[in-house]
């Protein structure tokens, strides 16, 4: 599954680096972008900076350094944890877009509604309903016209595969998990991702002469 995506995911100047390169670069930029939208008073708009004070950013930037921990593993339940791990990184870092591009999601036809037929905050939208909707609006090829909130790569088949392993979590019954292999080839996919909403996608998002940054 992994060889039908890689060739159009993975950024090209990451090819050769290690495993351990990779995380550190993973955490680096996870930190440089938390510590941003941590730090946005005066530039982001103030309901979307309340929402940001609440979200957990200091888990997120946990999280990226965590992902080194599950290099030296072996055994299946430190893989599930692994696969847990990076997709709780992938679940963020799709509320963090969706949360900058506020507006924009919330007169997307595709967004998540409750009971009463309200737009739900992306950060209190589960997993699937994430990838669903990323899908249909975010992730290219282009959807309907004017429904595209940000034009992207198509991550699709990344995020599904890492939440498939991560659902392993939740249930009793045997899923596939896949392999340590396998999962240290989803770093390099993992960073070009974020390379992709940190960076490309949420830049307009700064204030002006600030980028997050991977670099030690």
């Amino acid at each position: 599954m992994f060889d039908d995506f890689q060739s159009t995911l993975i950024d090209t100047d990451l090819a050769g680096l290690s495993a351990e390169d990779i995380c550190r670069r993973i955490a680096n930029l996870t930190l440089s972008t938390v510590d941003l939208l941590s730090n946005g008073h005066g530039w982001a708009p103030a309901a979307i900076q309340r929402r940001l004070d609440d979200a957990g950013l200091a888990y997120q930037s946990s999280l990226a350094l965590s992902l080194s921990r599950w290099l030296t593993c072996e055994s299946e339940g430190d893989l599930i944890l692994a696969w847990v791990n990076l997709g709780a990184l992938v679940e963020g870092a799709m509320q963090l877009l969706l949360i900058t591009y506020d507006d924009a999601y919330k007169k997307d036809p595709n967004a998540r509604r409750d009971k009463k037929n309200l737009v739900k905050d992306a950060e209190q939208t589960r997993f699937e309903d994430l990838r669903d909707f990323c899908a249909k609006s975010v992730w290219n090829p282009a959807p309907v016209a004017g429904y595209h909130i940000v034009s992207f790569r198509d991550w699709d088949p990344y995020v599904a595969l890492v939440q498939n392993r991560r659902n392993a979590i939740h249930a009793i019954r045997r899923r596939e998990i896949g392999s340590f292999v396998e999962w240290r080839q989803m770093l390099p996919l993992h960073l070009s991702f974020i390379r992709d909403i940190y960076q490309n996608k949420m830049d307009g998002r700064y204030p002006d002469d600030y980028s997050p940054n991977e670099n030690d």
